[in-house]
């Protein structure tokens, strides 16, 4: 039996936006805002069901901002997102961070993109393709993850936290990519005395912040990866068990 206040009849995209949505412009660009001016035209790749996408059109309103993403399923849900909430200085499109052709050079005063770089199997080719939309003196915003750690530790929530690890490298990708994405955009051509970086961290401390991401952490890799062959339908179950459990710990936090 699922612990009390996880039990959903949501349907897949009704979480998508719910845990998704949740991202803003301050909690996830905080260190961006500061830059910003009315008038600028800034480009966010990678932006998903584009929450930060529209909080950032609400900091630009003589201005524009485009949303791009892969997954074009998620592309209406950011345009009803942006009707829904009267915002219409944004646009969003298909579109790979790995080719920006459909911009020219020098087309944007900000190219933002939160948590994609880790996931490319090039970044360094992609943020090349920033730079180059970039104009000059412009502002590339990354925000990328790190680690994630849980307390109290459970075998079931680490394997699982593993096994996410170990296919996102074989992908291509880093799930750490945050360690990395300073050199990666001085590959990309940008100099040292232009780079700045810094460190921050997310505490989830409350019951209801606990529960609110047990509801995603729990189903987020079951079909992923039973389809590339890690582990089997019970032990999902497990790892399951494992997160609502942890949810309904006083002492549980991650970071």
């Amino acid at each position: 039996m699922a612990a009390k206040g996880l039990e959903s009849d949501e349907a897949p995209w009704q979480k998508m936006v719910k845990v998704f949505g949740a991202r803003t412009a301050k909690n996830n660009a905080a260190h961006l805002l500061p830059h910003l001016k009315s008038n600028f035209r800034i480009l966010d790749v990678g932006c998903g069901i584009g929450s930060i996408t529209i909080d950032l059109a609400n900091l630009v309103l003589d201005g524009e901002v485009v949303g791009i993403d892969t997954n074009e399923s998620t592309t209406p849900m950011a345009q009803q997102m942006a009707q829904d909430k009267g915002v219409s200085n944004v646009k969003f499109s298909f579109g790979d961070a790995h080719d920006l052709s459909a911009f020219p050079d020098e087309s944007f005063d900000v190219v933002h993109a939160h948590q994609v770089a880790l996931h490319l199997p090039n970044p360094v080719k992609a943020l090349k393709e920033m730079r180059r939309v970039l104009k000059t003196g412009g502002v590339l915003s990354l925000r990328d993850n790190i680690d994630l750690m849980h307390y109290p530790l459970d075998p079931w929530i680490q394997k699982n936290q593993d096994w996410f690890r170990d296919l996102s490298r074989k992908s291509g990708a880093n799930p750490q990519g945050g360690s990395y994405t300073h050199d990666w955009t001085h590959q990309a051509g940008f100099p040292w005395d232009k780079i700045d970086s810094a460190v921050v961290s997310w505490s989830v401390s409350t019951l209801e912040d606990r529960r609110f991401w047990a509801s995603g952490g729990k189903n987020a890799f079951r079909t992923m990866g039973l389809k590339a062959g890690y582990g089997n339908e019970k032990d999902y179950d497990e790892i399951e068990r494992a997160w609502e459990a942890w949810a309904e710990k006083d002492e549980g936090r991650m970071v």
